[in-house]
Order: structure tokens, then C-alpha cells, then sequence
């Protein structure tokens, strides 16, 4: 087991999650390429988080779910605000509001647990290789 120079932490998790959310999230956004960075948002944004906090692998699947619990609790409020009059949805739209964001938020799970586990790897074998000044 490779030994780690930082301990597991219920925050940096968090903080980790939320990162890889945002930017996947913010990846649906640009018109036009959101249809090439919509579907690959969760695996960027989760790559970048897991290089950016040099995760482990068990972390870096904490933070997948962390991104699709994430996904489930914006989904969640959507749908209770869909039964109050500040924004009224009928009971069927709802139905599919919810199979939707179950769906995605195992998709988000799963990609962005993988783009994690991957950009940790990558950014901890950078850190472990050694640095050889350039000779003259």
C-alpha cells in the first residue's frame, strides 16, 4: 500500500467534491461544445480535482460519489420545488425529472470517480519522479 503524506479528511473530500462538481457543471454551460464537454464534464471535472489534491485512489472514488451525491441534492431540490407554487410542474414531468437525475448522478458517480482516481495517480507519480536540473 503506498504510503501517503497526508491523512483522509472529511473537508478535504468535500472540498474535492465540490470542486469536481463546479467545473463539470460549468462544462454544460458553452454553447455549441457543451455537446463534447457536457458528457465528458464529470470526468474532466473529477480528473482535475483528483490531480489538484493528488488523491489516492480510495479518495478519489470518495469524491465520485461526493460529485453524484452532489448531482442528487441540486436534482433533489429541483424536484421538491417542481411541487410548490414557485415553480409548478405536473406530477408526470416530475416522474421524469427524478429517473433523469438518478441516472445522472450515478453517471456523474462513476465518471467522476474514474477522471479522480486517474488525475491523482498521474499527479502523484509526477510528484514521486525525481527532478534532474537541466545541464549546461
Amino acid at each position: 500500500m503506498p504510503s501517503e503524506a497526508h491523512s483522509v479528511s472529511l473537508g478535504r473530500l468535500v472540498r474535492a467534491s465540490a470542486l469536481g462538481l463546479g467545473l463539470a457543471l460549468l462544462l454544460v454551460l458553452p454553447p455549441i461544445v457543451h455537446f463534447c464537454t457536457g458528457p465528458l464534464g464529470p470526468l474532466i471535472g473529477g480528473f482535475f480535482s483528483g490531480s489538484r489534491h493528488r488523491l489516492s485512489a480510495t479518495e478519489g472514488l470518495l469524491v465520485g460519489l461526493g460529485m453524484g451525491i452532489g448531482l442528487a441534492l441540486l436534482g433533489g431540490a429541483f424536484f421538491l420545488a417542481g411541487g410548490t407554487r414557485l415553480l409548478p410542474l405536473p406530477a408526470d414531468l416530475r416522474s421524469i425529472i427524478a429517473l433523469v437525475v438518478a441516472f445522472l448522478s450515478a453517471y456523474y458517480a462513476l465518471l467522476g470517480g474514474l477522471g479522480a482516481v486517474v488525475g491523482g495517480r498521474l499527479a502523484r507519480q509526477e510528484a514521486d519522479r525525481p527532478h534532474h536540473p537541466p545541464s549546461s
